[in-house]
């Protein structure tokens, strides 16, 4: 399977007009070439390609495919598995059709003619010059239907969890004396699935099921990813299969989307990135906060590199042009905006970044929206020459940025999928989101490269103080015994731990520990909670060592007791009750806070909270990317023998002065703006160390070639 790692491709949607000629398709291609892309992303839908049952219409694809070819350009091709008429109608009749966006891919009525389109689209261009990756499927979401087939494969996955009937029924009841009976199968081929769908939201006292239903959609999905990628891969063994969630920042549990478990499915994997849904609902009415842009953008870039796993990640949709009829809310990106995502995606080490869209729609939702070039007449715009601008530098020094790698991350994010499964179903699904992105922020801030993990990186291993100096946990609030053991050992052996509020509250089933925190990360953490402490929303503590200052928590105050010698008390409440301890733990050390501080810090960032985030991995000894002195800018480095790539974005509306330390051991002999091509310094001697002055105007991106002596 070839890899898209080398060299980095930068690209476009492009909607095909099924009345353009072959002469406009080729100048079209020629126009997207000259702006130095190199790929485009289509769409062949099923549709439109097998209006009559048996009858495939290629005319359009032909030409689209013989116009990149004839132009230099690759093409990212999409199944667009949405079923034909004929094919719905067939569905509708037998009872099988569902509302949702993609039928259901456990019914052979429906899977058996979609595998047929599938193959004769490969079969149709998998030889062809210009073909390049599959897209298998466009934003995958998809909530298990209750069709017996579905039904059948639940019945099977919950046979291989719990052995027995019985030990289901064991769980699935547990304390829940008001549990319908019903609800449990006497056997694994006889689930109520239909019932026990209808009890996912009106169902309050019955989590385990529930939970299993959300685990059981993530693996399905993954499924059905991986059997269309296997249907492309049984023809075409050459170019790599792709899938681009788009849930990434917010729960995707319902409709079964895991990064990580869709990344396994395919060859590479990348996100949907459009700033415009970046304005999510917020927690309460009166809540009018957004998410970071600027943060949330490298977030997801992080977490997608995190779940690939070492595979080819990339931005496969980012929006280049604005909405108003579209998205949560109206958006326009400027010239600046499309540099500095280029650029901090070669900066994170993406394989490649594709915009939504090179053109506009000219009907639908979309209408004249989202386009890079001018959405009613396609002339060219700021944006557009801005990305044409950083191709060409990426064209000119593609040697360069292919040779160069980020700087691995001594911080680990824990992402627990667990976690989200139980927000979801007590109706707070964007909570572990907002933690995770609150806590990314204030690292990101500071320029702390991160990974993030799950509890099953962390079962395989991937979790080793060797290689993570600490690990957050915010709103990780399910945590089983058996991740528990692992944290503890990472701890003793050397790692530290930081967690925030009712870190560890339950455990398999979302069964409350015997003590919180729990699973064993108690003794680990050198506390306890003794009381709880209810606010309304935002309220103040005090921290007491190393420094004094107000902290700004959320929610509620858990009351900290220590349960071991080495237990400090770092933060009070008003009443004086702890807010916040450190500990020691064998060969380790932690912290935790006993409130939602990381939700609080997105909803509303305070210094304090900031500070309590970060000064732990400094104090664990975790060096950032780059140290800035002056004006904050968010540094990515990428890193080769022979030089060094920096990435300097100033995302504040004026300029910045600053000083850039990447690295004291380093020593640079040159130094220079690969936009400009001008040398900013040329040091004389072996002595000049890695601190680099630059002056970045308001909201502009620099990209700096520093060549190691």
């Amino acid at each position: 399977m070839t890899s898209t790692q080398d060299p980095f491709a930068l690209g476009a949607m492009y909607w095909p007009d099924p009345h353009a000629t072959r002469e406009t398709l080729v100048a079209d291609m020629r126009r997207i070439r000259a702006h130095h892309f190199s790929v485009i992303r289509s769409f062949i839908s099923w549709e439109h390609l097998e209006e009559n049952r048996g009858a495939f219409d290629f005319t359009l694809y032909d030409n689209l495919y013989d116009a990149a070819r004839e132009a230099g350009i690759r093409i990212a091709q999409t199944l667009g598995v949405y079923p034909p008429f004929w094919m719905s109608d067939e569905l509708r009749r037998k009872n099988l059709f569902t509302t949702d966006r993609y039928q259901c891919l456990d019914i052979p009525d429906f899977y058996k003619p979609c595998a047929r389109f599938i193959r004769a689209v490969v079969r149709r261009y998998q030889d062809h010059p210009a073909q390049f990756m599959w897209f298998v499927w466009n934003e995958p979401v998809k909530r298990p239907c209750t069709c017996p087939h579905t039904g059948k494969k639940f019945g099977r996955w919950l046979r291989e969890k719990y052995g027995s009937i019985k030990d289901l029924r064991a769980e699935w009841g547990r304390e829940n004396h008001v549990f319908n009976s019903t609800l449990a199968p006497a056997s694994f081929d006889t689930l109520d699935l239909p019932l026990l769908a209808a009890t996912l939201f009106s169902e309050k006292r019955n989590y385990p099921w529930i939970l299993d239903w959300l685990a059981f959609a993530q693996d399905n999905l993954a499924e059905n990813i991986r059997w269309i990628a296997d249907e492309i891969r049984a023809i075409d063994k050459v170019h790599p299969t792709h899938a681009n969630p788009n849930q990434l920042l917010y729960n995707g549990t319902w409709s079964g989307a895991h990064p990580w478990k869709i990344a396994a499915s395919v060859d590479s994997v990348g996100a949907s990135v459009h700033p415009c849904h970046f304005y999510e609902r917020a927690l309460t009415t009166t809540d009018p906060l957004i998410f970071d842009p600027h943060a949330s953008y490298a977030y997801m870039n992080d977490l997608m590199r995190s779940a690939a796993g070492g595979k080819d990640f990339w931005v496969s949709e980012l929006q280049a042009g604005p909405n108003i009829n579209s998205g949560h809310r109206p958006f326009s990106p400027t010239a600046a905006n499309i540099k500095a995502w280029i650029w901090q995606a070669v900066g994170k080490g993406s394989s490649g970044l594709l915009f939504w869209l090179w053109q506009a729609w000219r009907s639908s939702w979309e209408c004249g929206e989202f386009s890079l070039v001018d959405g009613v007449d396609g002339s060219d715009t700021d944006r557009s020459r801005a990305a044409s601008a950083a191709g060409a530098i990426l064209d000119k020094h593609r040697d360069l940025v292919t040779a160069a790698k980020p700087v691995p991350a001594r911080v680990a994010l824990l992402y627990s999928p667990e976690s989200q499964s139980l927000a979801f179903r007590e109706e707070k699904s964007e909570w572990t989101t907002r933690a995770m992105v609150g806590c990314y922020t204030a690292l990101w801030r500071h320029n702390i490269a991160v990974d993030f993990v799950t509890p099953d990186d962390i079962a395989s291993g991937a979790l080793d103080p060797a290689r993570y100096k600490v690990l957050y946990a915010p709103y990780a609030k399910l945590v089983t015994a058996e991740t528990g053991a692992h944290i503890a050992r990472y701890v003793h052996e050397g790692g530290a731990l930081w967690a925030d509020g009712h870190f560890a509250y339950r455990g398999a089933h979302s069964h409350l520990h015997d003590t919180n925190p729990g699973a064993g990360l108690a003794a680990v953490l050198g506390c306890k909670e003794s009381n709880l402490l209810v606010e309304k929303d935002f309220f103040s503590f005090s921290q007491t060592s190393p420094r004094r200052r107000k902290i700004q928590g959320w929610l509620f105050g858990q009351c900290l007791t220590p349960v071991s010698p080495d237990a400090r008390i770092r933060a009070r409440y008003a009443d004086g009750h702890a807010a916040a301890i450190s500990g020691l733990y064998g060969k380790g050390r932690t912290f935790m806070v006993g409130t939602y501080l990381c939700i609080g810090y997105q909803r509303k960032p305070d210094p304090g909270a900031e500070s309590l985030i970060v000064d732990f991995a400094r104090e664990c000894g975790v060096a950032p990317r780059a140290v800035v002195q002056g004006d904050p800018l968010e540094v990515n480095v990428l890193s080769a023998d022979t030089h060094d790539l920096l990435v300097v974005t100033n995302h504040a509306a004026r300029s910045a002065t600053a000083r850039i330390t990447v690295n004291p051991a380093i020593r640079y002999q040159e130094l220079i703006n690969l936009e400009t091509g001008k040398t900013l310094s040329s040091p004389k001697g072996p002595s000049k160390n890695a601190v680099i002055s630059v002056r970045p105007d308001a909201h502009d991106t620099l990209v700096l070639l520093a060549r190691k002596v």
